[in-house]
């Protein structure tokens, strides 16, 4: 039985600002896992801070920033109690364009070091890859664009599940892009889009396992007796 997304919210900026994202209130269950994901227009405008709510500790997964490409970074947390809360992104520390999306998971588990894609940036059409550890996970992942291509009619690769963009292109800003895909066995799993190509792109991208799968332990070799 494979994760299942209990409910994501995007919240977008609506202007050029600083001012922290926060999500309409909800109330989890104890042991859900929320993954935050977030983008901001470029590495001269990052987060000052950890996203925030709900008396949690949030934990950095994954991040990228650079002057030349968007600032972008994965956060999670676990619920330990069923009280509404809200998550916050946390304020950028110069004005521009941003967003954020948090994820809830139930039936979920985080591996002690969770995988994560090493291949972050590049330019084209945006594809990378990430080795899962454990059967019926999930890749939950985002994509910003600092070339902010217009996104059109966008696809992604592998069948992932769409959650909503942030499109600024009409402003030469950025594109940011939020989804996930099953990931059914261990191993390689390639991720991206194949529309929009031209982007200069940043992908991060992390492993949320079955809380039921157990990771292998490496094999015994046994010393053979003379």
């Amino acid at each position: 039985m494979a994760p299942s997304l209990t409910a994501s919210y995007l919240v977008l900026s609506t202007a050029s600002n600083t001012t922290a994202l926060v999500t309409p209130s909800f109330t989890p269950v104890v042991g859900e896992i929320l993954v935050v994901k977030r983008v901001t227009e470029t590495g001269v405008h990052p987060y000052s801070a950890a996203p925030s709510g709900g008396s949690l500790t949030y934990t950095s997964r994954a991040s990228s920033t650079s002057t030349s490409q968007v600032d972008a970074a994965i956060y999670t947390t676990t619920t330990t109690s069923a009280t509404s809360m809200t998550v916050s992104s946390g304020a950028l520390s110069t004005g521009g364009w941003h967003s954020m999306l948090v994820e809830r998971w139930a039936n979920a588990q985080l591996a002690a070091t969770p995988a994560t894609n090493s291949t972050k940036t590049g330019t084209g059409a945006p594809s990378t890859t990430l080795v899962t550890v454990a059967s019926n996970s999930v890749v939950s992942f985002l994509d910003g664009d600092f070339a902010a291509v217009a996104p059109g009619t966008y696809t992604y690769r592998s069948g992932a599940t769409d959650e909503g963009i942030h499109d600024k292109s009409g402003t030469t800003s950025y594109v940011a892009y939020y989804a996930w895909q099953a990931a059914a066995a261990s191993g390689s799993q390639t991720f991206g889009l194949t529309a929009p190509a031209g982007q200069t792109w940043t992908m991060l991208g992390i492993e949320i396992q079955d809380a039921g799968s157990v990771t292998p332990l490496p094999e015994l070799v046994m010393p053979q007796m003379r």
